[in-house]
C-alpha cells in the first residue's frame, strides 16, 4: 500500500508540476517547430508523469528520523 499512496501523491502533485513545467516546453516547441501536434503534448505530459512518480517513489518513503540514527 505505500506504493499506491506515493502514486496517488504523484497524481496530485502531477497538476501542479505539468503547468509549472510542461507549458514552457510547449511553448518552446511551438516556437521552435511552428504548430503543437497532440502526439507531441501527450508525449511530454506522460515523460512529466513518469518523473514525478519516479521522484515520489524515491524520496516520499524516507525512514523517521529517530531510526536513521541507529
Amino acid at each position: 500500500m505505500v506504493y499506491v499512496s506515493n502514486i496517488i501523491t504523484a497524481a496530485i502533485a502531477f497538476s501542479f508540476v505539468a503547468i509549472i513545467l510542461t507549458v514552457p516546453l510547449l511553448v518552446y516547441h511551438y516556437h521552435r517547430y511552428g504548430s503543437l501536434t497532440i502526439l507531441r503534448s501527450v508525449i511530454l505530459y506522460s515523460f512529466m508523469f513518469y518523473l514525478v512518480a519516479a521522484y515520489c517513489l524515491i524520496i516520499l518513503p524516507l525512514p523517521h528520523a529517530r531510526w536513521s540514527l541507529i
